[in-house]
């Protein structure tokens, strides 16, 4: 038996032993002595040794927040990424770079290496893509060089225009419906805050910054009012600044009229077959 070895056999003319963990570019000598063959005769004793294979793998990075091409609504955020290795991390040479310049960050013990954290007090603009680099190496002198980035928008999203306009009218009755925003949308959020009313089945599709409402069946001669409610979220999560209404109205806005029914209305008949007709 063996310390740090985990099993032993031997079949035929071969014995194996195996071992659970080997460290990066380590040499192990071996030495075996006291076998006998079947008839009692003594081998010789017999040594070698080999190193195991350097280590060529960088450290690994994860957790990048804000996430890679995410956003983020805060204008002043907390960058941060971790960064392990197996063999560990050096970390004398961790490095990270906010829009191209080196920065002083925080640094805290993880398993298997460490997270890198900056706070940017000074405040990002509107709109800014930022673009962040770790730089590591581990124990081995194996470099992670990772650049990522991510959008800073701390602005509401607003309506710009709908279809059809606010108080339209006579309109076709398999009109469809459409909301245009001044940015990229949380698709879902957007057509979970949708309305109109009176209530229509219909489906949602998209183009572009455009979500458009096809009714199932055809609208009836009245007035509708749509209402996007403050659940609809751009992609960072901010949210509609109000709700926002508007109608239309579908044909002439009055419903067909009725008459000349027969029988009549709450009336009788004494014909078992009768004719029921109405205008």
């Amino acid at each position: 038996t063996f310390a740090g070895w985990s099993s032993t056999s031997v079949a035929n003319d071969t014995a194996t032993w195996t071992h659970t963990v080997w460290e990066y570019n380590e040499t192990i000598g071996l030495n075996v002595s006291g076998a006998q063959d079947l008839a009692g005769n003594a081998q010789m004793q017999y040594s070698w040794n080999f190193t195991t294979a350097a280590d060529g793998t960088p450290p690994e990075h994860s957790n990048e927040f804000p996430a890679v091409g995410g956003y983020t609504t805060n204008a002043t955020p907390t960058i941060s990424v971790h960064v392990t290795d197996e063999s560990g991390v050096n970390s004398s040479t961790i490095r990270l770079y906010i829009q191209g310049f080196s920065v002083y960050y925080d640094l805290s013990t993880i398993p298997g290496g460490y997270n890198v954290s900056y706070t940017h007090e000074a405040g990002f603009d509107d709109g800014d893509e930022v673009t962040c680099r770790i730089v590591a190496e581990d124990i081995s002198g194996n470099v992670l060089d990772f650049t990522w980035s991510f959008t800073v928008d701390i602005s509401a999203p607003s309506i710009v225009s709908v279809s059809p306009p606010d108080g339209a009218e006579n309109l076709p009755l398999n009109t469809t419906i459409s909301a245009t925003f001044s940015e990229q949308m949380n698709k879902t959020s957007v057509e979970q805050a949708f309305s109109i009313s009176p209530g229509v089945n219909g489906s949602f599709s998209w183009n572009g910054n455009t979500t458009i409402f096809t009714p199932a069946s055809q609208l009836e001669n009245i007035t509708y009012t749509i209402t996007i409610n403050t659940g609809a979220k751009d992609l960072a999560g901010n949210s509609l600044a109000n709700n926002y209404s508007w109608s239309f109205t579908a044909g002439t806005g009055i419903p067909p009229e009725h008459s000349n029914e027969c029988p009549a209305v709450g009336g009788y008949t004494s014909d078992t077959t009768p004719t029921i007709s109405g205008m």
